[in-house]
């Protein structure tokens, strides 16, 4: 909606949409590449310039690898056991739950999970078709003393970023926003809205160079300088474009300054 708006100064009489409903990959590999094809195979498809992949990598890599042909850019110490667990929450909550069974319980031994998991992710679903091997007390056991790992941005929290909005603002915003439409919040969901803040910017840049007819860089690329809306999925020239204004983003997002190094990899300063 910020990026939409007149105040933004991005894509003039162009705007950014959100499919409905939303397209879920449900963290699955297989899952999101028939998407991405349904999306590309429809009976009236849509041209895709870029497209701005889930939090979850699982699925979104696979995408990643293959939309380039579109021209789309997408320890242990003394007596004590520390175990790090670096995989998704319902791969960690079957671990911990045997851990339990076992006794690999604190003090003597310590647990290092991931930050972003959903809330209450140990404990299994019983109203659905999970089963529960262990109890919450038992997860519980396991879960006491560890210790939770995740990304925290360095921004100040009251700075305005290029949204025109502080990251405070932007948690306060995003939370009620969850909360009215029934959705759990996230803590990725800074990186995400940075993400399409990214897109927008570097969408404007090539808007922009194609209006001034500036194809620096481009030159032996095939393709026309062509309005966004026109693009195609054989504009090389178009696709140099956008990789080449993605490399220049440099701005203070509501998750930090976001940069990108040159395989196109963010340049954290986060703790």
């Amino acid at each position: 909606e910020r990026i939409n708006s007149a105040d933004s100064g991005l894509l003039g009489g162009y705007s950014l949409r959100y499919p409905m409903p939303p397209l879920d990959s449900m963290c699955s590999r297989t899952k999101s590449l028939d998407v991405f094809f349904d999306e590309l195979r429809r009976e009236e498809p849509t041209q895709y310039v870029a497209v701005v992949g889930c939090g979850c990598s699982l699925a979104t890599e696979p995408v990643a690898e293959i939309s380039h042909y579109y021209n789309m850019p997408t320890v242990e110490g003394d007596d004590t056991r520390v175990f790090i667990l670096n995989m998704y929450s319902f791969h960690a909550r079957t671990i911990l739950c045997q851990a339990s069974q076992n006794g690999f319980t604190s003090p003597r031994y310590t647990w290092i999970t991931l930050g972003w998991y959903a809330k209450g992710w140990w404990k299994w679903d019983t109203e659905g078709n999970e089963t529960a091997p262990c109890s919450d007390e038992e997860m519980i056991s396991v879960l006491e003393r560890g210790v939770a790992l995740l990304q925290y941005p360095v921004v100040n929290e009251s700075l305005n970023t290029a949204s025109n909005i502080s990251s405070e603002q932007f948690l306060q915003d995003y939370e009620a926003r969850a909360v009215r439409d029934g959705y759990a919040p996230t803590v990725t969901a800074p990186l995400a809205y940075d993400a399409v803040w990214v897109l927008a910017t570097a969408l404007e840049g090539v808007a922009q160079r194609v209006a001034s007819r500036d194809d620096a860089g481009c030159e032996g690329a095939s393709g026309e300088l062509v309005p966004l809306g026109n693009f195609t999925y054989d504009n090389e020239k178009l696709w140099c474009l956008l990789h080449s204004e993605l490399q220049e983003t440099d701005f203070l997002g509501v998750s930090g300054h976001v940069h990108f190094d040159e395989q196109g990899s963010r340049l954290e300063n986060s703790v």
